[in-house]
């Protein structure tokens, strides 16, 4: 049980600057993209970080939640729910990620890969925003955006993820 917990999604680089073909949410705020799987339980425990983060902060950031969803949904799909649950969070806007194209343009992999863009389309942070799979609570992702938000220099620019893969069509 806790080699699943403490196992994390595989790193990867994103852009470090906003890549220029995508249209930027604000010049004027910064920008916290979330990919994640709807099918992955791991899903709750970002969101309920993410939901704190909101609370805190939310009027200094344009947050979306892009869910993967095949192009051909199998008989068994199912959101379970995660996505509308996304969609109530004060702030966020939720967006469907047909076979994962936003999430492969960023780098993404991991269910629960945030990233943070300043104003400026600057990556200042990569990774995750809880401390386990599965769990909420403390954790350097959430520090390090509040860090950010406030004009302080966060400790880390790079946390790890822990989640189930973006690829893969059912969990």
């Amino acid at each position: 049980m806790s080699r699943y917990a403490t196992t994390t999604g595989p790193a990867t680089v994103s852009p470090a600057e906003w890549p220029k073909e995508i249209p930027r949410l604000s010049d004027k705020r910064a920008t916290l993209l979330v990919f994640a799987h709807p099918q992955c339980p791991c899903t709750r425990a970002t969101l309920i970080e993410l939901a704190q983060i909101m609370t805190e902060h939310r009027i200094h950031l344009d947050a979306r939640v892009y869910f993967y969803e095949p192009a051909i949904k199998p008989s068994n799909w199912s959101d379970s729910g995660i996505s509308e649950d996304a969609s109530r969070l004060p702030g966020v806007r939720v967006i469907k990620d047909v076979e994962g194209e936003l999430a492969s343009r960023f780098h993404a992999r991991t269910s629960g890969q945030v990233l943070f863009y300043d104003s400026q389309g600057h990556l200042r942070l990569s990774g995750g925003i809880t401390p386990l799979r599965g769990h909420a609570g403390y954790n350097d992702g959430h520090d390090a955006i509040s860090a950010l938000l406030d004009g302080k220099r966060p400790l880390v620019t790079r946390t790890p993820v822990f989640g189930c893969s973006l690829i893969r069509e059912t969990l």
